[in-house]
Parts: structure tokens; sequence; C-alpha cells
């Protein structure tokens, strides 16, 4: 409107060409201004695009957070979905709800990269691992220094538990045994001592944690919790099972009263598995009680110490508590995975008969445990 008022303000007199002129001026004018108008349109409409990536990009990190929950999903409450929800959605809520993944077949068994770790895969809660029973010794790694004994025929007896429990159960064990010799790498100490700076060495050792810790993933993922145990051999002259759970042999030589303060539970690897359970008895019945590990193997005529019938070893006798593969995938540190180191007698390791006796009387006591202590039915 500024600009008609003058048109008509103008002398008649002006020549066709002015108006003409003035007229361009404004259709100008007025096209300027409408491409400005569809810059900031389409500057806007960029914008927004950006803000819904940004946005977008939100809800895919929650849903990450969602799918690693979503895991422990029981396929009943799968089941009950109808599956709209997934409708409305990008997919990512679909895939939140998938089971667990389980790359291996229960009972199979595998061999790492380095051909140096075996690993015979379950369906279970419970985790065994043999790391001083190998007989490998590859040139290319220098021999260690330190204790390079091995626990003999603790391989053989992996093997032969893990058959008795499929025997016994129906269901599989996860094994994790070392095949390379102690001479070259121990598998139940920190990786500077184990490997001593060796490459190699160093590959296999975390090969063998690897598998160790990928069934304790499945433990949790299918059961919320799990049963680890470290199986060595010993060579003391008392012949017994002696169970390590991470308290000394003083500690066991006190009575139960002092046992059950709540500091020696904090202080063991059957931690997490006592306050499950801290409702329906004390930790020194769990740990030496009628229903013990240590009570149901001798019940199956195999003495073990801590147990009803052994409490603790006098003063003076060796006796193995517990070492770093037992601190590292028991609970004492955290997580739902308690665990004990068991020392086997050699009495009933050297000789073929009495280790498959043992094996099968061992796999019963591990089923029982579990049964009892974690209500997991075979």
């Amino acid at each position: 409107m500024t600009l008609l008022l003058p048109l008509k303000l103008m002398n008649k007199s002006r020549s066709l060409s002015s108006f003409a002129l003035i007229l361009l001026l404004f259709v100008g004018f007025f096209a300027c201004t409408s491409t400005l108008t569809e810059r900031d349109t389409q500057d806007n409409q960029q914008n927004q695009a950006v803000a819904d990536v940004e946005v977008e990009g939100d809800i895919e990190e929650d849903s990450d957070v969602d799918a690693t929950d979503a895991e422990f999903v029981s396929d009943a409450d799968a089941d009950q979905t109808d599956g709209s929800d997934a409708d409305q959605t990008d997919g990512s809520d679909a895939d939140a709800a998938a089971p667990f993944a389980w790359s291996y077949e229960p009972g199979q068994t595998y061999t790492s990269e380095s051909g140096y770790v075996e690993f015979i895969a379950g369906d279970t809660p419970i985790i065994i691992t043999a790391p001083h029973g190998g007989y490998d010794e590859p040139d290319e790694i220098e021999d260690r220094t330190g204790t390079t004994v091995r626990d003999a025929y603790t391989l053989e007896l992996s093997r032969e538990l893990a058959a008795a429990f499929y025997e016994a159960t129906g269901r599989h064990p996860h094994v994790v045994s070392l095949l390379m010799a102690r001479t070259k790498l121990d598998a139940n100490r920190e990786i500077e001592e184990a490997a001593q700076g060796d490459p190699l060495a160093e590959q296999v050792w975390h090969e063998f944690h690897a598998f160790t810790e990928e069934a304790k993933e499945f433990a949790v993922a299918t059961h919320g919790q799990g049963f680890y145990i470290d199986l060595h051999g010993h060579g003391h002259l008392l012949q017994v099972i002696e169970l390590g759970y991470l308290l000394s042999s003083s500690t066991l030589r006190q009575d139960d009263s002092t046992l059950d303060d709540p500091e020696y539970a904090d202080a063991s690897s059957i931690r997490a598995l006592y306050y499950d359970r801290a409702d329906e008895l004390t930790f020194s019945q769990l740990l030496r009680g009628a229903t013990s590990f240590g009570a149901l193997l001798h019940d199956r005529g195999f003495p073990s110490v801590p147990s009803p019938e052994r409490e603790s070893l006098a003063y003076g006798y060796p006796y193995f508590s517990g070492g770093p593969n037992t601190r590292l995938h028991g609970s004492r540190d955290g997580g739902t995975i308690s665990g004990v180191q068991v020392e086997a007698n050699q009495s009933i390791r050297f000789e073929e008969d009495a280790r498959l006796e043992f094996a099968e009387g061992f796999a019963e006591a591990i089923a029982e445990f579990v049964e009892i202590h974690y209500g997991f039915e075979f």
C-alpha cells in the first residue's frame, strides 16, 4: 500500500514508461520477499529434520538398554505379547524381546583359536574349570618360573565329570579346560604371573577366561545366578577333598556362632548365594551344615572339608582355601555366580576306576546342591 499511494499522487503528465518502471520495481520487491519466505521455510524444515534424527537417536540408545534388560524375560512372558507394539515401532522392541542368544550346542566340545583351550558347552547354571591338567608344551613358549606342577588327571576328570553329570541329569554343565601344560601357562594366576610376558601364553589365558565368562553370562541370563567350580588336585597326605571358599583354615576352626558374623560371608566366594538364602539358613549351615556341598560329597563316600563330619583341619595340616579363579569368578567381589575351589585328593584321581566312581558321586552332589540352594530341578 505504501507504493500505491505515491502512484495516485503522480502527475498524469508523466510518461507511460515511468509508470512501467515503478511497476517493475514493485514486482521485483514482491518476488524478493517471496524468495526469502521460501528459504526460511526450507531452513525450518531442515532444522526440524535434524531434530527428528536426534530424537530417534535418543530412542535407539534407550531401546539398547531395554534390549539388555529384556534378555532375561522368560519365554512365557514373551508369548503374552500380541506384537502390536512392535508393529508401531522400527523393530527395536521386537529385538529386545528376543531370548538370550547362545551360539553353542550343549554337550558339544569346542576348541579355542589357539587350540589350547577346550570348552564343553552346557545348558545349566553350572560352570566347571580345570586350569592345571593340560599336557601340551609348545616349544615357542619359554618355560615358566615358579609353581609348574600338573594337577594330575584333572583334565581327564573334568571330561568324565561332564559325562557323569549328563548321565545323571540329562543336562550339561559348562566345562572349560586348559590343554596347555602349567610349565607354559598357569590359568589360575593373574596374567602377569600366569604368562610371564609371552604373547601366545597371554592369548591362551584370555581364551580360557573368555569361555568362562561366556558360560557365566549364560547362567545369569537363563537362571539369574550360577554355581562355579574350579577343579584342582592336591598332594597332601590327608586324603580328603578340600573345598576352598576363600576362608583360611584358621577361620574354619572357629565355632559356628563366630562364623555366622556377616564379615565371614562377605569374605567368601559364596557371598551371593548366602544372602539369597539368608532367611532360611545361617552362613555356617551353608558352609558346613547338613546341606552344604561338603556334606553332600561325604554322603556319597567322599570325605570333605568343611563338612559336618570335618568342620576344619587341625593346626599344621595344609589346606587350599581358594585361588585367583575363585576370587575372579566367585561372588566375593560381586555378581550372582558363587563358587568353590575343589581340591581332589590323589586316591580318587590316579586310578581310572576310582576317578569314574568319584565323577559319578561328584556329579550327583553338584546336582543336589543346585536343586536345594538354587531351586533348579533336573
